[in-house]
């Protein structure tokens, strides 16, 4: 009869521990979307360095968010970093391998760079 109320607490631990996290988890998504709407903000206003910063801190936080890759890329082209863009293309290409116009502008940066294949 004992065990039945620490069962019960033990339950109500876990229960009550998840919401936590997944509230964390929802938190570092949120952050990681502004971070990427300030690096947008940023490239509208020509200031690319900047939105490299916000655009690198969003996927700090959440790498799953592999559509930075792209703004990331763009970014890039603005600073003259060609090898940079095209290794933030191929992220996102590994990620959407049906987007054709990334696929292009990869295999030109990729051509530019001499690296073919």
């Amino acid at each position: 009869m004992t065990l039945r109320p620490a069962w019960l607490s033990l339950c109500a631990l876990v229960c009550l521990s998840f919401p936590g996290v997944a509230f964390a988890q929802d938190t570092a998504v949120s952050q990681a979307r502004q971070l990427w709407a300030l690096g947008q903000d940023a490239m509208r206003q020509g200031r690319p360095t900047d939105a490299i910063k916000y655009y690198e801190m969003s996927l700090a936080l959440d790498g799953s968010q592999k559509r930075a890759h792209l703004s990331l890329a763009a970014a890039c082209i603005e600073c003259r970093d060609e090898a940079g863009a095209a290794r933030h293309l191929a992220e996102y290409l590994a990620a959407y391998p049906d987007h054709h116009v990334a696929r292009v502008h990869y295999a030109e940066l990729l051509l530019r760079l001499r690296h073919p294949d």
